[in-house]
């Protein structure tokens, strides 16, 4: 989804990428999960999203990157991390902040987290990380989408969909 939405000019922020990036970034003893518990029992619930959003407003206010047309934030997976990292950043050049829920059926769900992981997870145990979404609140999440784009097919069908909610939305 980022890929796509660079290419025409959004700048894309994938939080569970971004995220392990900071940890890696602060050289920290704890593993990832750890480190999350640990500062989220000293920080507060919002402790990773407050991180996230201070990473997003230090890219967005960056130079060299004021030829992007909006910023486009991938892979929250409840809806206070959502309306927390809204709430902490103003409309990207004046645009409507909003939440587009992507669906995908099951079965290319997993096929595309072995492909993005390189991992061999068995099915078993990529249906608890779907379990551990929904307890994050996945669910409220996808009922508080302004927009919705099914991914459930080919790339270029992805990219159609994409490119017509862009152009619902007044950029193109």
């Amino acid at each position: 989804i980022g890929q796509i939405l660079s290419q025409q000019r959004f700048l894309p922020f994938d939080l569970g990428p971004l995220l392990r990036e900071i940890h890696r970034r602060l050289h920290l003893n704890l593993s990832f999960t750890d480190w999350i518990k640990s500062g989220e029992k000293e920080n507060g619930r919002y402790f990773t999203d407050a991180l996230l959003a201070e990473e997003i407003l230090r890219e967005v206010s960056n130079p060299k990157n004021s030829e992007w047309r909006d910023v486009v934030v991938v892979g929250n997976r409840s809806v206070e991390g959502v309306l927390y990292i809204i709430e902490t950043m103003e409309p990207y050049r004046g645009q409507k902040n909003i939440i587009v829920w992507i669906e995908s059926p099951l079965n290319l769900l997993y096929q595309r987290y072995l492909l993005r992981t390189q991992t061999c997870l068995p099915l078993s145990d990529f249906l608890r990380i779907l379990e551990d979404d929904d307890r994050l609140g996945l669910n409220e999440l996808r009922n508080a989408a302004n927009a919705r784009i099914q991914n459930n097919s080919e790339r270029k069908d992805l990219e159609l969909q994409i490119n017509d909610l862009i152009l619902r939305l007044g950029y193109l």
